[in-house]
């Protein structure tokens, strides 16, 4: 298996993980998704456990790019986002499933070995999501200041930029993004940045 995160602590604890079952062996790593791209060109995995967040190329990205060079290689997207839009555009791309960092040891367990043998997975909760129609879209989900807000913070803007360009105060650019992390579950900046930059994967 080949895992993609940009999280040390996470790689060494799936590795860990996965080392007490007697099918798996993490057999490669990648902090970001240029890098993977070139260990892949290299070596053959069974199954590609890739985050969506990352510097440089986007999580969708790498998936596109996978499943352009490497039509039949399994991926299994784990994520801390629990949008089932994103879910959808990760399946879409190309994944064989999505799964949150929330989910159980034995879920993400389980759900490698179903992408492995040609199956798919995705949690309960987003598939009834999906199914039912039960999230709103992000656009419903947001004023339309905050979504004005999100669309130029996926371009990488900072808060004085916005601010400039928007004709707000800097403090209040800041508020409208502590209520989009809040509206959002996202606990902090810096996972609201990583939610802009897929959230502007998903857009192209």
């Amino acid at each position: 298996m080949f895992v993609v995160d940009d999280h040390k602590l996470f790689c060494a604890g799936v590795s860990k993980l996965i080392s007490g079952e007697p099918d798996m062996v993490v057999t490669g790593s990648a902090a970001d998704g240029d890098s993977a791209l070139r260990s892949l060109a290299l070596k053959c995995f069974d199954v590609v456990l890739t985050d969506l967040s990352m510097a440089g190329l986007s999580g969708l990205d790498l998936i596109r790019a996978i499943r352009e060079h490497h039509p039949q290689l399994p991926i299994l997207v784990m994520t801390l986002h629990n949008s089932a839009q994103l879910a959808q555009a990760v399946i879409q791309a190309g994944a064989n499933g999505f799964i949150t960092k929330s989910a159980d040891p034995d879920q993400l367990l389980q759900a490698i070995r179903n992408v492995r043998s040609g199956g798919h997975f995705m949690e309960a909760f987003l598939m009834e999501r999906i199914a039912f129609d039960l999230e709103k879209p992000l656009a419903q989900r947001l004023s339309a200041r905050q979504n004005e807000i999100l669309g130029l913070l996926v371009t990488g803007m900072s808060n004085r930029e916005i601010a400039g360009i928007l004709q707000l105060s800097e403090k209040t650019v800041s508020t409208h993004r502590v209520r989009l992390s809040s509206k959002l579950g996202l606990q902090s900046r810096v996972e609201l940045m990583r939610y802009a930059s897929d959230f502007g994967a998903l857009l192209r």
